[in-house]
């Protein structure tokens, strides 16, 4: 069986790639790092690495390679990568839809992130227990305090039934509100750069106990703009399950208080403070 898994495992590798920054433009001179795994016997293997450089297109290549997958990761000074997705299959072991096929014609594509520039930015939240019986609440997140007026964002909470104690599933619906600005849904690999527009100034969470799917919590990341056109990004937390009358909410993250859509984070400042 190890002798088998070792050949089907023992396979030629070739990889097209190409790197381009935020915008779309081919990046040269980029470090490409390619760790590939090979089979030894059962449940053993091990690493051997190569290194090219990419073209001035953004282009690189690997050819001649053995084993059973490959990994790639890209260095380059005044850029950033980050990605979960950059393991390539070339096992034997897998279905062919499940193995990387090479196209020359159509290499894979990796985005960098060209770097602006380090901004002090300022460390923004609001964390309490909430009651669900969907009451407002207001905060400052300047000070992550909450307020009787003026705040940022105004959040209420209905559960229905209110005491869950026992129930599976339950009715809850949660509303924030951004005074003077609104959120971004943040789905993209690098949050350097807040959008220009696209705000929305409330956003609701609408979860009926026969939806399908349902989900007793709730975890997103945002684009924030604020007070004076401050732009950031945050982390939204809610957990309707727990059993007490109160709902823990969470809403933290960091804005620039510059103005500027610049979000590449030095050093945070603390509670509202300002450069």
């Amino acid at each position: 069986m190890s002798k088998v898994l070792s050949t089907l495992n023992d396979q030629p590798i070739v990889f097209y790639g190409k790197v381009i920054d935020q915008d779309g433009n081919p990046i040269s001179d980029v470090t490409v790092n390619a760790n590939v795994a090979i089979s030894k016997q059962w449940m053993e293997k091990t690493y051997k690495s190569y290194t090219t450089n990419s073209d001035s297109n953004g282009l690189f290549q690997f050819e001649g390679l053995r084993g059973m997958a490959l990994l790639i990761g890209l260095q380059k000074e005044g850029y950033q990568y980050s990605s979960t997705d950059n393991g390539y299959n070339y096992s034997a072991v897998y279905t062919e839809k499940e193995r990387h096929h090479p196209d020359a014609n159509a290499p894979v594509i990796f985005k960098m992130w060209k770097l602006q520039g380090p901004q002090q930015l300022v460390t923004i939240g609001a964390n309490a227990y909430l009651p669900c019986n969907g009451s407002s609440s207001s905060f400052d997140l300047l000070t992550h305090r909450k307020v009787s007026d003026g705040g940022d964002i105004t959040v209420s909470i209905t559960r229905n039934p209110q005491n869950i104690q026992g129930v599976h599933q339950f009715d809850w619906k949660a509303v924030v509100q951004v005074t003077n600005g609104g959120l971004v849904a943040r789905n993209d690999q690098y949050p350097n750069e807040a959008p220009v527009d696209g705000y929305q100034s409330q956003i609701v969470i609408d979860m009926p106990k026969d939806a399908k799917p349902w989900f007793d919590d709730y975890r997103h990341t945002y684009y924030l703009k604020i007070r004076g056109g401050q732009y950031g990004r945050v982390s939204l937390e809610i957990y309707a399950a727990f059993e007490q009358p109160n709902v823990p909410f969470n809403f933290s993250g960091y804005v620039n208080p510059t103005g500027s859509r610049n979000l590449e984070l030095a050093a945070p400042l603390g509670k509202g403070q300002q450069p």
